[in-house]
């Protein structure tokens, strides 16, 4: 049975109290809600909340090098919706795989596109760091098999984690830099561009996914950073972490080299990418 949320957590969403989404959603924890690390939340349309994959059972303190991580989302309770229209936490549809240090990003359509990713486990598309994508359609409670997604859900450039998503204005999503599933940081970037029409309209050209060009690709290699939608539309990126850094111009091992202090703009119009 799923867990009720206090009205008053109602106010929450609106700023009007903020104490009372803790409140609401601790209680809710203690009674339905898979304990995790690493998810993601996206607001949907309806003003509900999905939560997608995640880590939990985490045993760091066993000394059993045996334990390992639980992976969440292919199995009950890995994707659950907050709902606050009818006060519950409730379980939804599952995904292929399990995974964590992904993006989960709110299409202008409603469906969310959830990119790459870490598992464990070897489940295909996802034995470590992620190399598929997928969408999920709320309206119909269901995520889009890989056989209906564009190239088959497989991301152009290979798998990556610890990445951005950003929505731009015109509804494409820049998803860039990140990890490989040797852990090296990433420069390059992969753009989504949304389909149009109702679900299985004739003639309404479908989703497409490419690997961005030079010029939209990032200046600097980063994972664990920032990337923000200006009001102009340009994307800044900001910091982040890059392990190959590590070594300064004397060989010295030099750890504080690894986080990035600087940052990048860059344009996602797309005449300007071209020149």
């Amino acid at each position: 049975m799923a867990a009720r949320l206090r009205p008053l957590s109602l106010l929450a969403a609106s700023g009007l109290a903020s104490w009372a989404l803790v409140f609401s959603v601790q209680q809710a924890e203690a009674q339905a809600f898979t304990a995790r690390r690493s998810q993601t939340h996206t607001l949907l349309a309806d003003g509900s909340i999905l939560v997608v994959g995640g880590i939990s059972d985490e045993d760091e303190d066993s000394g059993d090098p045996g334990v390992l991580p639980v992976y969440l989302g292919a199995a009950a309770g890995g994707v659950q919706r907050l709902n606050e229209n009818r006060g519950v936490i409730e379980n939804v549809a599952s995904m292929a795989v399990n995974r964590a240090s992904h993006t989960a990003t709110l299409l202008p359509d409603g469906r969310v596109l959830v990119v790459g990713g870490y598992s464990i486990g070897g489940a295909p598309g996802c034995g470590g760091a992620c190399t598929s994508f997928t969408i999920y359609e709320p309206v119909y409670n269901n995520w889009i098999a890989a056989a209906d997604l564009p190239v088959l859900g497989v991301l152009p450039g290979g798998a990556r984690f610890n990445h951005t998503a950003t929505l731009t204005k015109d509804g494409r999503v820049f998803i860039c830099g990140g990890q490989n599933n040797a852990g090296a940081a990433l420069s390059t970037c992969v753009i989504f561009t949304p389909g149009y029409g109702p679900r299985g309209a004739l003639n309404a050209p479908g989703d497409a996914i490419a690997a961005g060009a030079v010029s939209e690709n990032l200046l600097a290699a980063r994972t664990n950073h920032t990337a923000t939608l200006l009001f102009n539309g340009d994307i800044l990126v900001t910091g982040g972490y890059n392990p190959a850094l590590a070594v300064d111009g004397s060989g010295a091992n030099a750890w504080s080299l690894r986080y990035l202090n600087t940052s990048e703009r860059f344009t996602t119009d797309p005449a300007f990418c071209a020149t």
